[in-house]
């Protein structure tokens, strides 16, 4: 690891905050730089959207690729992937802060606030669709799809969220296998522009690959629902992180569940 890196102040304290040896530090540097790299290389697609549910979902991935690494989860791989973002010191990189900083919650999140901190006092423009974010995010309905059949006939369960901010209207579908304990393994999140015809055609029992029969619940009981599935697919990433890096649906579903748990507190 570069020594300016090693001396910044997130760094520096990150690491003692867990207690790390340089040796872990160097650890979670291997694991962090590729996942920085792959996500910097998308962010200058966040400097054209309008949408702010399409910039909150590419940071939900980019964290997503955070959590599925070797000491991802703590502070040191917050803290590193912000300040490998932050010192690129350009648009892009505070779009993207900005759209990580909506996913992560907690003590962590102030490593990426510092960093966007820093370059808004740099002169960094922050991104058009900030403002649109502070919208608060309203529940709107929520159903249960059973059963649909996808690659090679796996049964799964399909429960689909729908959210409104600022006017617009935007949806999760999160599917569960049936087999084992029912562990989330593929979210999808619709932004505004598609959810309208996205949604016609899923109560029309044509959006999926199989006739299915569609059920509106009540929003808080669908999130009672979501706990199960949620709860397991935690446990499998706590316990087999290169399983979701491998596979492209789960590659992406624990920065997308955070984000949909993110909604679903503000709107209850």
């Amino acid at each position: 690891m570069e020594p300016n890196l090693r001396a910044h102040l997130c760094i520096e304290h990150a690491m003692a905050s867990d207690r790390l040896t340089e040796a872990d530090a160097e650890a979670a540097f291997q694991a962090v730089r590729p996942v920085a790299e792959r996500a910097l290389s998308a962010a200058p697609q966040l400097l054209n959207l309008a949408d702010p549910f399409e910039a909150e979902t590419q940071g939900a991935v980019a964290v997503s690729g955070l959590l599925c690494v070797p000491r991802g989860q703590d502070a040191i791989g917050t803290a590193m992937f912000s300040v490998l973002i932050g010192r690129e010191g350009d648009a892009a990189a505070s779009a993207l802060l900005h759209a990580v900083e909506v996913v992560v919650s907690g003590p962590v999140r102030r490593y990426v606030g510092a960093e966007i901190e820093r370059l808004e006092q740099a002169g960094v423009p922050c991104p058009r669709w900030e403002s649109p974010l502070e919208a608060p995010v309203e529940p709107v309905t929520a159903w249960t799809c059973s059963p649909v059949l996808e690659s090679g006939g796996a049964p799964h369960s399909v429960m689909a969220f729908e959210f409104q901010r600022a006017g617009a209207a935007h949806g999760f579908i999160v599917h569960r296998d049936f087999r084992g304990d029912g562990s989330i393994t593929k979210i999808g999140a619709i932004p505004a522009i598609g959810w309208d015809s996205f949604r016609k055609f899923l109560l029309a029992g044509e959006a999926l690959e199989a006739p299915y029969a569609i059920e509106e619940v009540d929003f808080e009981e669908a999130i009672d629902r979501f706990d199960g599935p949620r709860t397991a697919m935690w446990a499998h990433l706590r316990r087999d992180p290169a399983r979701f890096t491998a596979d492209p649906d789960l590659a992406s579903v624990p920065g997308l569940t955070l984000l949909l748990e993110a909604h679903m507190a503000a709107a209850v």
